[in-house]
């Protein structure tokens, strides 16, 4: 056995503490990478569940909005829908957890101002709808909501960046009215700032 020169046991423990900290850094970046990726694909996934497996109103595409002036404390989702049955679709309320009236725009606001809804929706008014907004077959149709309460949507402190709520849709068909569909993934999707 040969004795240990001076300095040797300095350099082999500073060897080691250079490993750890390169394993360290691969793993947090392996995290950082992994739960990136989380994400991105379970925004997929809504997307995908919402735009295919959805009869008769498909969710298309969803985005959501904030406001640099005017009234920021209020967001606004838009949904693009459209009807995939071979018979027309009256849309009579649309549902989002939480939020218990909400105003309903065929136009995107740049500031949040309130403007002429098209009509009311929200968990408030399931049993008496006040939509009464008619899709065809293979139509579709681009609608902005727009909440009462602060906070509901994309202005609220906790995230702003981004929205996710359960959906359901109250719809007519020619043979069957108050039919309420919900949705088994929620909408969900970033917030783009406006103004």
């Amino acid at each position: 056995m040969q004795p240990m020169k001076s300095g040797q046991g300095s350099v082999e423990y500073l060897i080691i503490i250079a490993v750890v900290l390169v394993l360290a850094l691969v793993v947090i970046g392996l995290s950082t990478f992994f739960t990136t990726t989380s994400q991105d694909l379970a925004q997929t996934e809504v997307e995908t569940y919402w735009a295919t497996q959805v009869r008769p109103l498909r969710v298309l595409a969803m985005q959501g909005y904030y406001y640099a002036s005017g009234n920021p404390s209020n967001g606004e989702i838009a949904l693009v829908l459209q009807n995939v049955d071979g018979k027309p679709v009256t849309l009579r309320n649309i549902m989002m957890g939480g939020a218990s009236t909400l105003a309903v725009f065929s136009t995107h606001s740049t500031d949040g101002s309130t403007g002429t809804p098209l009509g009311y929706a929200g968990d408030s008014l399931k049993a008496i709808p006040n939509l009464s907004i008619i899709i065809g077959p293979s139509n579709k149709v681009t609608l902005y909501f727009r909440g009462n309460v602060t906070g509901v949507f994309c202005a609220d402190a906790v995230n702003p960046n981004s929205f996710r709520k359960n959906l359901s849709i109250q719809f007519d068909t020619p043979y069957f009215t108050q039919i309420i569909f919900t949705g088994a993934k929620p909408i969900q999707g970033r917030c783009n700032r406006v103004g």
